[in-house]
């Protein structure tokens, strides 16, 4: 009798919840990922899946991809995530942003959750102007993972009081990131 690899079941029970056509967002969050996820969304009118790998980035272009995401949900869609490997920062926001039921982490996926950063130099007014910027869409990020996990703005803001904050995938469907852990 032939040995089973436990990987290709996993890979297999992977293959077999994904819906509809696929994109894979890898490294860095950027303007040119949201063209890639728009093209597919323009091309295809049922369901998605989006596996994401990712360091997280720009957190603007993380935020219109959210929006993208929620526009197909709002009418209806089924959008899949799939997190594997560590899902970080701006990246968490889209794994939660799945449609219910269809989100999903690979067992040993890590996910990092923490507050928002930048760097900026010049006048003090520029300096205040970016923080000011920086802290409403820090605000805007933990109301939409508030309302993904079902928690309380207050216990979003906990996990990363103290720094960043990494979960293991066991962790992440606990707090409501996921539905789902295969």
């Amino acid at each position: 009798m032939p040995k089973m690899n436990p990987h290709a079941s996993r890979s297999k029970m992977l293959h077999e919840s994904q819906v509809g056509p696929a994109v894979t967002l890898s490294g860095t969050i950027t303007p040119a990922t949201v063209r890639k996820v728009t093209r597919l969304f323009a091309d295809t009118d049922g369901p998605l899946t989006i596996t994401i790998c990712s360091f997280g980035g720009d957190l603007d272009a993380a935020m219109a991809m959210h929006e993208l995401m929620r526009l197909r949900t709002s009418a209806g869609g089924v959008v899949m995530t799939i997190g594997v490997g560590a899902v970080m920062s701006a990246a968490v926001l889209l794994l939660a942003a799945g449609s219910k039921g269809h989100r999903v982490m690979t067992r040993y996926t890590r996910l990092l959750y923490h507050e928002s950063s930048t760097e900026v130099s010049g006048p003090v007014s520029r300096i205040r102007s970016e923080l000011g910027a920086l802290e409403a869409t820090d605000n805007d990020f933990d109301a939409l993972i508030a309302e993904y996990t079902g928690k309380s703005l207050k216990r979003v803001q906990e996990l990363y009081a103290k720094g960043d904050r990494w979960l293991s995938a066991a962790q992440a469907l606990k707090f409501g990131f996921v539905d789902r852990v295969i």
